[in-house]
């Protein structure tokens, strides 16, 4: 079935029973949409918007932005290509693309998805690890993307140590630290627009550093 503007999340919790997932879906994509209306690129139900949800999983956050903004266009990242998404074909603005973050030429198929519209928002969901250091990274240097929305998670090992270690030192919060205000404005905060300036910070984790083919 079909639903609309607030009473989404209530059809979700009582088909899916995933509240956990539900309601960071329904954050993010308030967020998105709080953007979007932000940058002014777009209109009400989604014309020229291109909305990109990045290790999208089975796109919880994609299939509702589906419903909340009709007229978007939204794709789908993930790195498996071979996940049931049935309920994706369905929707008529919703498609899938298969994508590893790390994979050489992944700045380039960012930007190209990015580029169909006027504006674009990309999306991370509970990115684990250097999975959200690299999307801000992707985001910060694709100019065809206008914000970030990004729910990061699982910072452990040697990378979860040096943005700790840089966190302190800066006297900065972990989400301040990983999304600098040198590389965007705003970025203290949980929704990002994206500056044209670069960050040496944003890019320079270990691991996740910019390849020369990206």
């Amino acid at each position: 079935r079909g639903c609309t503007g607030d009473a989404c999340p209530y059809v979700l919790h009582a088909h899916l029973r995933v509240h956990v997932q539900v309601t960071e879906a329904y954050g993010a994509a308030a967020q998105a949409i709080s953007l979007l209306r932000a940058l002014g690129r777009s209109g009400d139900q989604g014309e020229g918007a291109v909305l990109l949800d990045v290790c999208s999983g089975k796109g919880l956050t994609a299939v509702l932005l589906s419903f909340l903004l009709p007229e978007a266009s939204i794709i789908l990242f993930d790195s498996n290509p071979d996940m049931d998404l049935a309920h994706v074909a369905v929707r008529p603005n919703l498609r899938f693309e298969p994508l590893d973050l790390f994979a050489v030429g992944a700045l380039r198929t960012v930007d190209a998805a990015a580029a169909t519209g006027s504006a674009c928002v990309a999306i991370g969901t509970h990115l684990c690890g250097a999975l959200s250091p690299r999307l801000i990274d992707l985001a910060l240097r694709a100019p065809a993307v206008h914000g970030l929305v990004l729910s990061p998670c699982c910072l452990r090992g040697a990378l979860g140590a040096l943005a700790l270690t840089l966190a302190l030192t800066l006297s900065l919060t972990l989400a301040r630290t990983l999304a600098p205000s040198g590389g965007a404005r705003a970025c203290s905060q949980s929704v990002l627009p994206v500056g044209r300036t670069r960050c040496e910070r944003c890019t320079s984790w270990q691991g996740v550093a910019p390849r020369p083919d990206d």
